[in-house]
């Protein structure tokens, strides 16, 4: 065999030899590839972090303008919303994913039971559609988020 043929050949034998050997490692050489009879839930313990777990809710998630930025909205238990029924306050958080190269995140003030309407791509910028309050005098607002900031107006009902 010549050089080229034997480096060849290393190099398929390698790669065919690859997935057996990560497959054989355990998590200390290569992480999130433990057996399942090994795997073991631990308690969360910090009272914040239980209550995010709980309470964190995607409102929407999807890929929004010609740049396809991912744009997440998220929502959180807030405070008692000061009414006369057991009524929550809900905090909004709106990420924005550039294909990994640039992430942003931004929370809003806390709302009385919003919902997101639409996500659309306006002016090539993705704009969120948030309907809020209560019934009988709904709130609707217009975000406009970019990895730059966020700008909220008063949008009409849709």
């Amino acid at each position: 065999m010549n050089s080229t043929t034997r480096t060849i050949t290393y190099l398929l034998t390698a790669l065919c030899l690859q997935p057996a050997r990560v497959a054989a490692q355990d998590s200390v050489g290569v992480r999130g590839l433990t057996p399942p009879a090994s795997l073991r839930a631990s308690a969360v313990q910090t009272q914040s972090m239980i209550n995010l777990v709980n309470s964190v809710e995607v409102l929407a998630d999807s890929m929004v303008g010609p740049s396809a930025i991912d744009v997440r909205v998220l929502s959180t238990w807030g405070g008692f919303a000061g009414l006369p029924c057991d009524c929550l306050t809900t905090v909004l958080y709106i990420g924005l994913n550039d294909g990994g190269q640039t992430l942003r995140a931004y929370r809003l003030p806390e709302l009385l039971d919003p919902k997101v309407d639409s996500m659309t791509a306006e002016n090539d910028q993705p704009t969120i559609y948030v309907t809020y309050g209560l019934r009988s005098a709904l709130r609707h607002a217009r975000i406009v988020a970019t990895l730059a900031g966020v700008h909220i107006t008063q949008a009409k009902s849709r």
